[in-house]
């Protein structure tokens, strides 16, 4: 088929919600960034169908898994936007030397939110490595402004988030005993007894967490009214 009865098909299955493309962040100051937008099935149950793919075992052993998660995050985050009836300003980072960025969220004409799609079954330090040496250092974000959206064993990658931190802390706690202070004021305090503030407890959300997340939606919420 030719470039132009493509398109029309592409446009159709864009008008349908079938498929999105997310186009690459532009900026002028760079011109070594990628202009090929990314195309993604929104509705993953279709893309795995037509794929063949019929029981969630196969969708974990066909290689795919990571796409089909990145795509339904990148469809519930055009949820959000339509849920509150704002036009979506959604883009993509790389540049020519292979780093990227899977997802940000514009404002105007520059990016507010950055977030990376990890589907590995385990948690590793280096998925925060393209939200530091891009978002922070490139697009000028600020930590609370990078966020990884995990797909594998939370738990898990809490408990491992959770154990070098009291690790650093023991080491801190060390290093101040060693010079004659007081160390006592490190030691762990936590607001939720039953999670130890990990928002995680037996392999299920903490109520703390769910009032947390309950408290932020309402305050988008009013915001949005507002």
């Amino acid at each position: 088929i030719d470039v132009k009865t493509a398109s029309g098909w592409l446009s159709i299955l864009e008008t349908s919600h079938i498929v999105y493309l997310l186009q690459p962040y532009f900026s002028n100051k760079r011109k070594r960034l990628v202009k090929r937008p990314k195309l993604y099935f929104l509705d993953t149950g279709l893309a795995c169908s037509l794929a063949g793919l019929e029981t969630p075992a196969d969708v974990g052993e066909s290689g795919h898994f990571g796409h089909f998660f990145e795509a339904a995050v990148v469809s519930e985050v055009l949820k959000g936007f339509y849920a509150c009836a704002r036009t979506p300003q959604l883009s993509f980072w790389r540049d020519s030397n292979g780093r990227e960025i899977d997802l940000l969220v514009e404002q105007g004409l520059r990016a507010v939110r950055a977030m990376e799609v990890k589907s590995g079954a385990t948690y590793r330090d280096k998925h925060f490595d393209a939200l530091s040496s891009i978002a922070q250092r490139e697009l000028g974000l600020e930590p609370q402004q990078c966020s990884v959206v995990y797909g594998g064993d939370v738990e898990a990658a809490v408990d491992t988030i959770k154990n070098k931190n009291l690790a650093l802390q023991a080491e801190l706690a060390a290093l101040l005993a060693a010079e004659g202070e007081d160390a006592r004021g490190f030691e762990p305090r936590y607001t939720c007894p039953r999670c130890g503030d990990t928002g995680y407890a037996g392999g299920q959300v903490c109520a703390c967490l769910k009032n947390l997340m309950r408290e932020e939606a309402c305050r988008r919420l009013s915001r949005t009214v507002s």
